[in-house]
């Protein structure tokens, strides 16, 4: 009786905090080894308390980590992509050929095998660059390369200036000509 006792009382002490059935019972599920699920799978009373740890295992991720109950992939190894969005099954083969060694540039292409066009590029400065204009950047538009950005969305800018306001309007380094 009293190892049927004792038994009971170790099935309770493991019952702590995941799969809740009431306040003060905890299933251990996952055979208690967290995973991204939204779930306290080692009853230690925290939700997926290793985001980058929990999802470090998907096939052919380089990084990832675990939010709102689902990983989140932030990249893939080597001429792998996460193609179907489908983060349980990580990164897939992806056929890509490096271009410009690898260095991503303005060309609508995937310089470096990424699943990414054109990211992480600097902006060079636009053709006008002073007055209202100052610090505009070009615009990276794919195959086109850079492009000018559209200056009439700039604040103040006019494309002849006729306002008297002591500011450049029109970008040709004159105020107010």
């Amino acid at each position: 009786m009293r190892f049927f006792i004792f038994l009971s009382l170790i099935f309770f002490i493991l019952s702590c905090a995941s799969t809740k059935e009431s306040d003060d019972i905890c299933i251990l599920t996952n055979g208690g080894i967290e995973k991204c699920d939204g779930i306290d799978n080692n009853c230690n009373g925290l939700i997926d308390e290793t985001p980058i740890l929990i999802c470090s295992n998907l096939p052919n991720v380089t990084s990832a980590y675990c939010f709102d109950a689902s990983c989140k992939i932030e990249s893939c190894k080597a001429q792998f992509a996460n193609i179907d969005e489908n983060w349980e099954n990580g990164c897939e083969p992806y056929d890509c050929e490096i271009t410009n060694n690898g260095i991503e540039i303005c060309d609508g292409i995937d310089n470096d095998c990424n699943y990414q066009t054109d990211e992480e590029l600097i902006s060079p400065p636009a053709d006008k660059n002073v007055g209202v204009c100052l610090n505009s950047v070009k615009i990276c538009s794919g195959e086109n390369g850079w492009i000018e950005p559209d200056y009439t969305l700039i604040a103040n800018y006019q494309e002849t200036e006729d306002l008297c306001d002591d500011l450049d309007n029109d970008c040709d380094g004159e105020v107010d000509a």
